[in-house]
């Protein structure tokens, strides 16, 4: 229920009133109202276009990062102040190399970079005129679950 009520343009609500006592079949109502998040929001079409991220994956990432730079759990705000500069002490230093000419790279995996590739095709492809809506979901539902078989792996 949680998709049809985020990704749908209008949503319909049940609205059931109560039951007599002699009444066996209770009518149903409904009652539309509008999307709890609408589609400008979470629609990723144009970042797949453009070749941005379509997930917070780079936040993630940071998090992780400097969780496994701290160490542990619940350190004290010292240790963290003492992290937040070794963690800045890192970003100048890759921000020195790539102002050198020496960019860091990004690693990612090729069955990552072949799923974004595919992806990419598809959305110009569809964006272009070349594939009907209900090709171009089919397609992208295939390359999900393509994406899913190999994670199985």
């Amino acid at each position: 229920m949680y998709t049809k009520k985020a990704t749908t343009k209008t949503t319909i609500r049940r609205i059931q009133p109560p039951a007599g006592p002699e009444e066996d079949v209770q009518p149903v109502c409904v009652r539309r109202i509008p999307p709890l998040f609408p589609p400008h929001l979470w629609n990723v079409h144009l970042q797949t276009l453009d070749n941005e991220p379509r997930t917070n994956n780079l936040c993630e990432a940071w998090n992780h990062s400097f969780q496994k730079l701290i160490g542990y759990h619940h350190p004290s705000i010292w240790t963290v102040i003492d992290h937040f500069r070794k963690d800045h002490a890192m970003v100048e230093t890759a921000l020195y190399q790539d102002s050198q000419g020496q960019p860091q790279r990004k690693r990612v995996k090729r069955a990552t970079k072949n799923i974004q590739e595919r992806l990419h095709n598809l959305c110009q492809d569809y964006s272009g005129g070349r594939k009907t809506l209900a090709e171009f979901l089919q397609a992208v539902g295939n390359c999900v679950r393509w994406k899913q078989k190999l994670s199985a792996l």
